[in-house]
């Protein structure tokens, strides 16, 4: 089990925003393509748009902090932080430490399939 998803869901760390190697460093998450094989589902074709909807959907709206987002094409995390409360972030610092509140959203896996659904010709799950 990798520490993005347990067994029933992906969970989205508040500070992931702050590193390039933030949310599992961008990648699919085993745990997520192993229920994608159970359910006889697809795999993901573009996991960084999904990964970027999520943590625009479910995870800012819950953070407190005023936190300014870009999007990076790369093979590491595609959604960071530019500036907290105004303050620049360094995405390759461990400075960045308590910058954001301790908060994570778990999404369970049929949500964010039907994440994937939207940016995929894929029907919904059953």
């Amino acid at each position: 089990m990798d520490d993005l998803c347990p067994a029933s869901g992906v969970i989205l760390h508040a500070d992931g925003l702050l590193s390039k190697w933030g949310f599992g460093d961008g990648d699919e998450p085993d745990a997520y393509l192993d229920w994608l094989d159970e359910q006889s589902l697809p795999h993901p074709a573009n996991w960084h748009a999904i990964l970027r909807h999520l943590v625009r959907t479910r995870l800012l709206p819950l953070i407190v902090e005023d936190v300014e987002v870009y999007d990076i094409e790369t093979n590491h995390n595609p959604i960071r932080a530019s500036r907290v409360n105004g303050v620049e972030i360094d995405d390759t610092r461990a400075s960045n430490d308590r910058v954001l509140r301790d908060l994570a959203v778990n999404i369970t896996f049929t949500d964010v399939y039907d994440s994937q659904c939207l940016f995929e010709s894929i029907p919904s799950a059953p």
